[in-house]
């Protein structure tokens, strides 16, 4: 019942320019991947599937920092959030599918939240800026200490406004949480600073 409900909202994304890559639907747009995933749940079962539905941006500036050119990479450098969190249809946070009836109201249900809450987002959140801002926000909210976070943030901040660099860096020492953080931010900040050093000649 999942792959004929997977397979046939991906039908419905592909009108949209979003291709299927096992449980995720991609979609490149300007310097941007899109990326909507069907999250299976644990308690999921082949007898009643339940899946949630997470939304996703990659930039391809942090991608060609990173040197990422697989599918699966791509999905592990995503900022992404939860269907739950960004449409105001409270019933959108979860999907359980008990019988065969069930795939075309869900399919339904799939294709409004669509339309007014996930290609909004999308919209919205593939600029450079608003990624800084969302990631930064991630960062101080989290009671982790996330590098892939962090490189992903600091990564947009040198292509895009790499003034503020020196700014954001203190704020990410205040979270680190032992010595191998501080190593890595460490380590970041010279590569970064390699990096621009080395644009800067070549604009020269």
């Amino acid at each position: 019942m999942y792959k004929q409900l997977s397979s046939e909202f991906g039908g419905y994304l592909s009108r949209f320019g979003f291709v299927k890559k096992n449980e995720f639907f991609i979609r490149e747009i300007d310097d941007f991947f899109q990326i909507i995933n069907l999250q299976r749940s644990r308690s999921s079962t082949k007898a009643q599937p339940i899946f949630m539905v997470n939304v996703g941006v990659t930039s391809k500036k942090v991608m060609k920092f990173m040197n990422i050119t697989s599918v699966k990479n791509l999905m592990n450098n995503q900022w992404e959030q939860r269907l739950e969190n960004i449409t105001e249809n409270e019933n959108d946070s979860i999907f359980v599918i008990n019988q065969i009836e069930d795939i075309e109201t869900i399919l339904s249900r799939l294709k409004v939240a669509f339309d007014n809450s996930i290609a909004p987002f999308l919209e919205k959140i593939s600029n450079d800026l608003f990624l800084i801002e969302s990631y930064l926000q991630v960062i101080l909210q989290s009671p982790y200490f996330s590098h892939v976070t962090i490189e992903n943030l600091m990564i947009l901040v040198a292509d895009t406004c790499p003034e503020r660099i020196r700014e954001i860096m203190p704020i990410l020492f205040e979270k680190t949480k032992n010595k191998n953080d501080e190593l890595f931010l460490n380590e970041l900040f010279k590569e970064l600073n390699r990096r621009l050093i080395v644009q800067n000649n070549k604009v020269e």
